[in-house]
């Protein structure tokens, strides 16, 4: 198996990052009152650098490769018509019953996203239909 194919767990496990993510962006993103509207979903982008992984390598500071290409998200935001009161009952059929929720990991592929930057972290809003899978860890993708 060629090594990018290769699952790279990072140290600290997905835990951490999900806690960093959270308390770093909930506040401004409640604060500004930043929502995503209609159908849209607000997530953050799993970024690994400046992260170590679990065999010690350390990714470099300035890697910048996941906020342009990164396709798993943090859910930040869901908007308002995230619901099977909206979809006629497609949202939690599209999730197999189990639709995603704030603090939820998702993947998506960047080119059916608009990026921003919240507190420096690449962030994106997509269309609920686009999230591709939920995962229990980011670098498992």
């Amino acid at each position: 198996m060629p090594v990018a194919a290769q699952v790279i767990e990072m140290a600290g496990g997905s835990d951490a990052a999900k806690r960093l993510i959270l308390t770093e962006l909930l506040p401004v993103v409640r604060e500004a009152g930043l929502e995503a509207v209609g159908h849209d979903v607000l997530v953050a982008v799993y970024s690994r650098a400046g992260a170590k992984t679990a065999g010690g390598i350390i990714i470099a500071d300035n890697y910048r490769e996941d906020e342009f290409q990164g396709k798993v998200g943090l859910i930040l935001s869901l908007g308002p018509m995230c619901c099977d009161k909206h979809t006629d009952g497609l949202w939690s059929d599209w999730f197999g019953g189990r639709p995603p929720n704030v603090g939820d990991w998702v993947v998506m592929r960047p080119a059916d996203t608009n990026a921003m930057l919240i507190k420096q972290r690449t962030c994106r809003t997509l269309e609920w239909k686009y999230i591709r899978a939920r995962v229990d860890a980011p670098d498992k993708v």
